[in-house]
């Protein structure tokens, strides 16, 4: 009897012992977090502590049915301090999403093929014209640099000239010694000049290179000619005692300048007209800003003002003068007329 006890209770501690769980290790390698509509998993790896933080991104395989789909996608998972890092995610969705089609429409493509034609057409005919040829299709040869730089000295060269058809208009206010006053302005010709070259300072604008043939809209010089000067105080400037005082003579010292660049322009396109092209000038409303911007932040140009005003006013005692060409050529002022 104690034999059968002592064999069930070996029996008893044996069943016990192999129906006791098994402690798996902890695992460390893939965990699924979420799964999306198109079924691309997002997966999270847990690398050991002691494992340095890759510098590449890892390739993880979706352990999917659609084994070896090809498809691979970037996800990001957290790295070893915990900052997300790239890895690369094998899809089941059997191929990317193709990228919508821009394909042109059958209109767009014939609108491009027209403009490209006639763009074609017109570089053929410029580069097919003879030497002689100043005018195609209503366009006028644009001069060459050396031409127009050519006609630019022969017109600034009559500046005393064009003077001499301004003065009585602009000058006689001042007096009777209207040729005096004339020399006071043409003796301190930096005002031009300066502002001439400041128009005319990117020479890509208004002429053409060596040996090119280039063809543009005629310049409408009479309605250039009619641009005027006014000054537009600035703020600073605007409430201020002494240029509200002086503001009038800085004015007609303007109208002046104006007129004489508006003849010297005319030289100009007399000039490039004789020669068979033209130069290429701004539209209107360039041209009058140009004209006006040209005549600031010019050192040259404030102290020109300057000794013009004070040999009207000192050399040829011009009284309404004396005591305004410390305002009237002062940068200060002339920068925010």
């Amino acid at each position: 009897m104690r034999l059968i006890i002592s064999s069930l209770l070996c029996l008893l501690l044996s069943s016990a012992s192999l129906a006791a769980p098994v402690t798996e290790a902890p695992r460390t390698t893939i965990e699924t977090i979420y799964e999306t509509v198109t079924k691309t998993r997002i997966i999270e790896v847990t690398e050991p502590a002691t494992e340095p933080t890759a510098t590449e991104p890892a390739v993880v395989e979706d352990e999917s049915e659609s084994e070896g789909s090809g498809v691979v996608e970037e996800v990001a998972v957290p790295g070893e301090t915990g900052v997300l890092v790239p890895a690369i995610v094998a899809s089941d969705t059997g191929a990317a999403p193709a990228a919508p089609c821009e394909c042109p429409t059958e209109e767009t493509a014939t609108e491009a093929a027209t403009e490209a034609a006639t763009e074609a057409a017109a570089a053929a005919a410029v580069a097919a014209a003879p030497a002689n040829i100043t005018e195609i299709s209503g366009q006028t040869k644009m001069c060459s640099c050396d031409v127009a730089d050519e006609c630019r000295k022969s017109s600034m060269d009559g500046m005393e000239e064009c003077m001499k058809d301004c003065q009585a208009d602009h000058l006689k206010g001042y007096g009777d010694k209207i040729e005096e006053y004339r020399k006071c302005f043409f003796n301190n010709k930096d005002t031009i000049v300066e502002a001439e070259n400041c128009l005319f300072d990117k020479k890509t604008e208004y002429c053409a290179a060596k040996d090119e043939a280039k063809f543009v809209n005629k310049t409408n010089w009479d309605d250039l000619s009619n641009v005027t000067y006014t000054s537009v105080a600035h703020k600073d400037i605007v409430a201020n005692y002494f240029w509200k005082r002086d503001e009038s003579k800085y004015n007609k010292f303007q109208s002046f300048f104006h007129c004489t660049k508006h003849c010297i322009h005319k030289k100009l396109q007399t000039c490039s007209a004789d020669k068979g092209c033209t130069v290429k000038m701004p539209t209107r409303d360039e041209f009058a800003e140009k004209m006006k911007t040209c005549t600031k932040k010019n050192t040259k140009i404030s102290t020109a003002i300057l000794k013009t005003c004070q040999c009207l006013a000192w050399t040829n005692g011009v009284k309404e003068m004396q005591g305004s060409c410390v305002v009237i050529g002062n940068s200060y002022y002339v920068d925010r007329a």
